[in-house]
């Protein structure tokens, strides 16, 4: 069950059959995702790619999705359920964002390819929905199963390698959730999480972001789409 999941690792992940299923809004998104022209987004990805250098691994594409479809989604009583559970109250909606990852000339990772916890909230969760298939190639969801449990083990900075994150937690199993278009990633971004780099093609994903205390930038009546 994904609330035990969350509980247990701080992630779970719902194949795209179980999804469509459980929450059919996911469908009509995908369905818009595919209506896009590949070579557009080729393209996008390149233009980015070549005018902002190291810094261009990502676009946002969530104006290409009809905002009621995206509400819709992001309300859905199987979310809504499930993360008031998580975080013990009705909760807010902070953000709904889409976007294209894809390769760049840095020689490494950066910003959120490097692991990372969320700003610190009570609880928080995000819900990652694939729009293409996704594999460590493209820039998979990594996670340190069990980081979210005790959120005051960290370094001063905000962004941690991986050396030091095996530090911090020598014994964690770090988790790459690869899987096809329309596969979920529910994952308490307390815990350290990031984007693989991808090195070939580009990882599409809609993002919702769920808080459990309120905050201005957003809740279940006004949400913050960008």
């Amino acid at each position: 069950m994904p609330l035990t999941q969350l509980e247990q690792a701080g992630l779970a992940r719902i194949d795209p059959d179980e999804l469509a299923r459980l929450v059919p809004p996911s469908v009509a998104i995908r369905d818009r995702f595919n209506t896009l022209n590949p070579l557009l987004i080729e393209k996008v990805s390149q233009k980015y790619w070549s005018s902002q250098g190291s810094l261009a691994h990502r676009t946002t594409i969530t104006n290409t999705f009809d905002r009621e479809i995206l509400i819709s989604y992001a309300r859905h009583g199987f979310f809504i359920d499930l993360v008031s559970r998580y975080v013990g109250t009705k909760p807010h909606i902070r953000y709904i964002s889409a976007w294209l990852d894809y390769p760049t000339s840095a020689d490494g990772p950066v910003t959120t390819q490097l692991f990372h916890r969320d700003p610190p909230h009570l609880k928080q969760i995000k819900t990652f929905l694939y729009l293409n298939d996704v594999t460590d190639l493209n820039g998979s969801f990594s996670y340190v199963e069990g980081s979210h449990i005790d959120i005051t083990r960290c370094l001063p900075q905000f962004r941690h390698s991986d050396e030091e994150v095996a530090q911090l937690y020598p014994d964690a199993v770090t988790t790459n959730v690869t899987g096809l278009a329309g596969s979920l990633v529910i994952a308490d971004v307390n815990g350290f999480h990031r984007g693989l780099k991808p090195t070939r093609g580009y990882r599409a994903l809609l993002t919702v972001f769920y808080s459990g205390d309120h905050t201005a930038s957003g809740d279940l009546e006004s949400p913050v789409i960008e």
